[in-house]
């Protein structure tokens, strides 16, 4: 799921965060008993989609997960991905889980517990 290639500054502290959250999220999955999918390709009718992360609860709505580690406006890209999930028939929720937070981001939540379609999930790591 993560590229091999060697990177430096502040992409590799996004892909460092991004294994963090990869950890948080894979634990939650096992504790809740909900399927965890990790960077998996999904064919649309004009492409390829990879989103970060996506959690399966056995009653099938998937909560989709897109790592930044510094908040930027994710809507469109989160549009493409709930849009793929509607077409393999998988309700969704599409969220975007940021460590550092800008003054343009939306009032975050803090617990996935209060996850909001297209949300802010602060999480520090």
């Amino acid at each position: 799921p993560y590229d091999t290639k060697s990177v430096s500054g502040t992409k590799a502290k996004g892909r460092a965060y991004e294994r963090a959250v990869g950890r948080v999220l894979r634990l939650y999955s096992v504790q809740l008993g909900w399927d965890f999918i990790d960077h998996q390709w999904i064919e649309t009718f004009d492409g390829w989609l990879q989103p970060d992360f996506v959690l399966v609860p056995p009653s099938g709505c998937a909560l989709l997960v897109e790592c930044k580690l510094t908040w930027k406006d994710c809507s469109a890209q989160l549009r493409k991905y709930r849009l793929a999930l509607q077409g393999m028939q998988q309700p969704s929720c599409c969220i975007v889980a940021c460590r550092n937070l800008t003054s343009q981001a939306p009032v975050p939540f803090t617990s996935l517990e209060d996850v909001e379609d297209g949300g802010v999930w602060h999480l520090f790591l």
